[in-house]
């Protein structure tokens, strides 16, 4: 008995960051990544990012390189809690691309797991 191949289990509905590409900021950032899985990788460490710290990406970048610093790394420190160093690594990265797209500096000192 053969059965028809199925491709596609599940459809595509709306995405955790969809929210966030109703911001300008966002989306001219965004479109400069070409790879598709790039842009959902990234937009999904932008959404955890706002989410985790109750404030939007606009909010971020008005803030000082210092403050947005430190809300940025409580982030990062609740990841790391939770051995998570590649996702605490990746978010640094990511806002680090989007602050200097924007003509914003943000320095980051190396993440290190705790032994």
């Amino acid at each position: 008995m053969n059965r028809p191949r199925v491709n596609g289990l599940f459809a595509l509905g709306p995405r955790s960051y969809d929210g966030l590409l109703e911001d300008s900021l966002v989306r001219s950032w965004i479109s400069v990544y070409r790879s598709s899985n790039t842009r959902d990788r990234y937009l999904r460490w932008l959404n955890a990012l706002c989410v985790k710290s109750g404030l939007s990406l606009g909010q971020l970048l008005d803030l000082g390189p210092d403050e947005a610093r430190r809300v940025v790394m409580n982030v990062v420190q609740a990841y790391l809690n939770e051995d998570k160093l590649v996702s605490a690594r990746l978010i640094q990265g990511v806002v680090k691309s989007f602050f200097e797209y924007h003509d914003r500096v943000i320095r980051f000192k190396r993440v290190r797991h705790r032994l």
